[in-house]
């Protein structure tokens, strides 16, 4: 497998289509309403602020992760 670098819109896209592709299978009212609050808006922001800080913060651990590993 090729490394791919992402930008953490890009990586959260990616993420955001894994989580649409899981809720199309099993139709989780619980998935429905994580991306609803996931869309990101015109304005680049996500519809609930908090998940793209927590999106951040967890970018920020796996990289401290690779680092202390």
């Amino acid at each position: 497998m090729d490394k791919v670098l992402l930008t953490e819109k890009e990586a959260y896209l990616a993420m955001q289509l894994f989580v649409e592709n899981v809720w199309s299978m099993t139709n989780d009212e619980g998935l429905a309403m994580m991306l609803s609050s996931m869309i990101i808006l015109e304005e680049g922001g996500t519809a609930d602020p908090a998940y793209w800080e927590d999106w951040l913060d967890c970018i920020n651990k796996v990289v401290a992760g690779r680092k202390a590993g």
